[in-house]
């Protein structure tokens, strides 16, 4: 069962489509592990404290449309180029970050 605040999942609860936890003070890095979530097509993780750098292991989402992290101040590093492989990637949105 899928019933929770910010997640979608498909018609039969089973697979996960879309986190949008925007402006909700999560504190934390996404997980490499992110990449096991494989329907996921949108994240949406704006206006939060997200930390570190963005996992190459993002780009393994191969039905990922939106992919939100603006507005992360303690986000570093460098944007993977992996990113520039998920086909379906239509908006990405990275600013004020500290991401290069």
């Amino acid at each position: 069962e899928c019933n929770w605040h910010g997640i979608e999942c498909d018609k039969m609860g089973e697979k996960l489509l879309s986190i949008n936890l925007m402006g909700k003070q999560l504190n934390g890095t996404i997980p490499e592990e992110i990449s096991l979530l494989t329907e996921l097509t949108s994240l949406k993780l704006s206006k939060n404290n997200i930390f570190e750098t963005i996992p190459t292991e993002i780009s393994l989402l191969t039905n990922l449309q939106f992919l939100f992290l603006d507005a992360n101040p303690t986000l570093k590093g460098t944007m993977p180029s992996e990113l520039g492989q998920i086909q379906f990637l239509q908006k990405f949105w990275l600013s004020a970050t500290n991401v290069t």
